[in-house]
């Protein structure tokens, strides 16, 4: 009997540690951490989408390709390498990023994909430990973070590599938040060095993070308040206060004057334009706050026009009814929540361009739904509720694989360009520019018939719209209308001047037709614009010979090799060039350069 009641004691105590490891904080963490990896591990195959993610690898490629100083990285804009138009973003944490992927797997995608998957765990698990700091359950903690996690609304942040832009400035901004905090408990001025360097770096990553001084306010609020502070004298928290916030405003008074060196302004847009799209886009509020509740019906390019209000009326009405109805609210704990939420989510309506219609992107929910997640979990709703029940345990679990489901199907969506763009297409039928896209990704795959269809579509939404009649105008020059090519050609410039592309398109339909004087004009107008146009520099070399210009078609494509050993097709010119000129010594003169430059042919 002693025995069997040994062996009972020890399957007790059994048990009682085994609920303790699943009640663990390391338990947590680690779930946290696999879910995030299960359910994107298929974002590691997924192929660019040609929207910014394709211009920012390929300009870092040629940043590394020329040799420049990684501490260039810093005086840099995002599209800094970019063709045509001025960039308005500043984000060198992003840059850094990109730079230390291309540097490490070269031309494969996958580490861009799995460097975004490491920093949406990370976020979550920095949510889970400061919420443990606010003193909530950790069963609740664990459930918000998780919630977090499978959240269909954060896809874009994961699956699309600029996408991390946001999940870069919640794992800093919530970094710097755990340090800060921890410096109010333990007054040790290393947490406090560490909150300012992840402050700065989180100003590095996203201009958003200039409102971040709000929230340290309101935390000294919550976590400022402890035994050690009220033994403090007057003039001791004085000078604390006091140091501290000018540490805040030197910071980013520094952030906002590098960026000014940069962009030529600390904002990067007009003013008069910035109060009139933020006013005019308000209702874009209401939208984006439905998707934190209720992610149903999630696009890859959501316009105003084609969003529903429905969700986000629905959404505001429950929290606002579950707050009225919470005994007991902490006044500082919803102040936190609301200035997160709405100071996070306001600079999400703004815009940088007038040439198509205002852009919605879900992956700028992302930092603010930790706001929104705090509002509920200041209700009574979700305080009051017994997380250690089964039915709880129930409730919560269909939740997070509802989300789950919801966003592993929403993720396809961001697995190839065709994919990303026809989603776009289907949930915002009024955007020209997702139609744009669409046909270019039609045009790219063979697809002239279905291009032509959606390039139509776009300019009938937007006749001012960008490069849509100079792609229309190609494949009606691939398919011989040389006729309504030009026109087409001549009505983009109309309306985009300085289009590279388009006067090397009328450069190749005047070289269909043997104007070879017509044809060189038109290209040197195009490398005008655009001094790396490869294409335009290769048919260049092209048409010079024709002339029989041989030397000068010899020189430039040497100066194209130099620059891109690998293009094949100036190798293949220079063979033709050598085989038609009838000049032994000359030929044997530059067979003789090209040896010495170490260029094969």
């Amino acid at each position: 009997m002693k025995q069997q009641g040994n062996q009972q004691q020890k399957s007790t105590l059994k048990q009682a540690a085994d609920l303790s490891m699943l009640h663990s904080s390391r338990f947590h963490i680690g779930a946290i951490c696999c879910i995030a990896l299960l359910l994107y591990f298929p974002s590691l195959s997924y192929q660019l989408i040609y929207y910014d993610d394709a211009t920012l690898i390929e300009n870092m490629r040629v940043f590394i390709a020329g040799h420049h100083s990684f501490f260039e990285i810093f005086s840099i804009s995002v599209f800094g390498s970019a063709k045509g138009g001025p960039d308005f973003y500043y984000r060198p944490m992003l840059t850094l990023s990109l730079y230390l992927n291309e540097l490490a797997g070269g031309n494969s995608l996958t580490g861009f994909h799995l460097t975004n998957i490491l920093l949406h765990a990370s976020s979550a698990v920095l949510l889970y430990m400061f919420l443990g700091k606010l003193k909530f359950d950790k069963q609740l903690s664990f459930i918000s973070a998780l919630f977090f996690i499978v959240h269909p609304a954060m896809v874009q942040a994961v699956a699309w590599i600029p996408g991390r832009n946001d999940s870069l400035v919640a794992t800093f901004s919530l970094a710097s938040l755990l340090m800060l905090v921890d410096y109010f408990e333990k007054r040790k001025m290393h947490f406090l060095i560490f909150h300012l360097l992840f402050f700065f770096i989180a100003l590095l990553s996203k201009e958003s993070a200039v409102f971040l001084p709000v929230l340290f306010v309101i935390a000294w609020k919550i976590f400022g308040t402890d035994k050690a502070s009220k033994a403090n004298t007057l003039a001791v928290k004085i000078y604390s206060i006091g140091i501290i916030t000018i540490s805040w405003v030197v910071l980013i008074a520094v952030f906002l004057l590098i960026r000014k060196a940069v962009l030529g302004s600390p904002v990067g847009l007009p003013q008069s334009f910035t109060i009139v799209n933020f006013v005019k886009n308000i209702p874009a509020l209401i939208q984006y706050t439905g998707k934190m509740l209720l992610p149903f019906g999630l696009s890859t390019f959501p316009i105003l026009k084609n969003t529903s209000f429905l969700f986000g009326i629905v959404t505001i009405a429950l929290v606002s009814y579950f707050l009225y109805a919470s005994k007991n609210l902490r006044h500082n704990y919803l102040l936190l929540a609301v200035c997160w939420w709405l100071l996070f989510l306001l600079p999400a309506i703004l815009r940088t361009s007038d040439e198509y219609e205002s852009v919605f992107l879900e992956h700028r929910l992302y930092f603010p739904l930790i706001g929104f997640l705090l509002l509920w979990l200041e209700t009574d709703l979700l305080k009051k509720f017994n997380w250690s029940s089964v039915k709880s345990k129930i409730i919560a679990g269909a939740i997070v694989l509802l989300f789950s489901a919801l966003t592993f199907i929403n993720s396809k969506n961001y697995k190839d360009e065709f994919s990303y763009w026809s989603r776009a297409v289907s949930t915002s039928p009024d955007a020209s520019f997702a139609h744009r896209s669409l046909g270019t990704s039609y045009f790219t795959s063979g697809k002239t018939a279905e291009a032509e269809k959606e390039y139509l579509l776009a300019m009938q939404l937007n006749p001012a719209l960008k490069e849509v009649r100079n792609n229309l105008g190609r494949i009606y020059l691939n398919n011989g209308s040389i006729e309504k090519a030009a026109t087409l050609f001549n009505e983009e410039l109309e309306i985009n001047p300085e289009s590279a592309v388009t006067y090397y398109n009328l450069a190749l339909l005047q070289l269909n037709q043997k104007k070879l004087q017509e044809a060189e004009n038109l290209i040197r107008k195009s490398l005008s614009f655009d001094p790396e146009y490869l294409d335009a520099q290769n048919d260049l070399c092209v048409i010079l010979a024709m002339q029989k210009r041989y030397e000068e078609a010899i020189q430039m494509c040497i100066q194209i090799l130099e620059k891109h050993p690998d293009y094949a097709s100036a190798r293949q010119n220079l063979l033709l060039i050598f085989k038609s000129w009838a000049d032994p010594e000359k030929t044997s003169y530059y067979k003789k350069v090209l040896q010495q430059k170490g260029i094969a042919i």
